[in-house]
């Protein structure tokens, strides 16, 4: 074999970070930092924060925005931006909270009509 035929692959240089690459690191996981220092200092200050219980409990509350915000990611994506999303959460919000406290009365049902409640 000839040498004329080979191929010089180049050596990749360890590169030493810099300051501004551990800046810019750690501006992309700015949230993921604030979340963790939020997790760490409720944890040091409320007893049985980590239970499995108060988890359980900030997951439901959590579970509501999480979908909404993945379907309004799915919109924009979608470029159908309609950021008027709040209100109809809103307004379904209400319906639902009137329902679970008045019932829902159908009154075609009969002269008493029929009423559902939610509870």
């Amino acid at each position: 074999m000839s040498q004329a035929n080979a191929v010089v692959v180049p050596s990749k240089q360890k590169r030493n970070l810099t300051r501004t690459d551990i800046q810019a690191y750690l501006l992309q996981a700015r949230a993921f930092i604030a979340l963790i220092l939020v997790v760490a200092a409720f944890t040091i200050l409320v007893d049985g924060f980590l239970a499995p219980a108060n988890i359980i409990i900030i997951a439901k509350q959590v579970a509501v925005n999480a979908i909404m915000g993945i379907g309004m990611t799915f919109v924009i994506l979608t470029a159908g931006i309609d950021l008027s999303v709040g209100s109809i959460v809103g307004l379904t919000a209400m319906i639902a909270g009137g329902l679970l406290t008045e019932g829902l009365v159908l009154p075609w049902f009969g002269p008493d009509g029929i009423i559902i409640f939610f509870n």
